[in-house]
């Protein structure tokens, strides 16, 4: 939720407690939204299916740190019988593997953070369209994000109850297509 949308879901909270005819008539819970999306079923399946497409990238990045620290060691230890040429290669190899290095770990973060956005992306209207009808079934005429909230007195937490509706959701999404990829 963006920062704007926290600031008027938080003054929209605060005009619905404080006054006393509001109070009576608004039904208000909390949700704290990113536990909802990351703690899910879901998240650990596509932290999983991350970590395997990365899988490569960071074994070739411990390589170079084995390669770097080689290197390093062999200039500590042999620095004193080696030519000026040989160091020179040897520092050469040592930039060239750390500019790799830097270039494999920025694509790893960039990835890293395209999958999030992928991931929010893909699940955020399924996180709407449960939280409408269950905040419609309970009545509720606000929810806020209990990341704006520091402290309200007796509001309900639908945090939990959301993530168990999600991960049921997300569980028939996945037996629905493994079901459809069998046929």
């Amino acid at each position: 939720m963006g920062k704007s949308k926290k600031i008027l879901a938080g003054l929209a909270l605060i005009c619905a407690v404080v006054s006393p005819a509001g109070y009576a008539e608004t039904k208000i819970a909390i949700m704290n939204y990113e536990a909802v999306l990351f703690n899910s079923t879901a998240a650990e399946a596509a932290t999983l299916q991350l970590r395997a497409t990365l899988a490569g990238a960071q074994g070739r990045v411990k390589d170079i740190q084995l390669g770097i620290e080689t290197r390093q060691n062999r200039l500590l230890t042999d620095g004193d019988i080696l030519t000026a040429q040989e160091i020179a290669a040897f520092e050469q190899e040592l930039q060239a593997l750390g500019q790799e290095q830097a270039q494999i770990t920025a694509q790893m973060q960039q990835a890293q953070q395209q999958g999030r956005a992928d991931f929010i992306q893909q699940y955020q209207p399924l996180i709407r369209e449960l939280m409408d009808t269950y905040v419609t079934e309970q009545g509720y005429n606000l929810v806020v994000d209990a990341q704006a909230v520091l402290w309200v007195m007796e509001t309900p937490d639908i945090t939990d109850e959301m993530l168990i509706q999600f991960d049921a959701a997300y569980g028939r999404g996945k037996a629905g297509s493994a079901g459809q990829s069998a046929n």
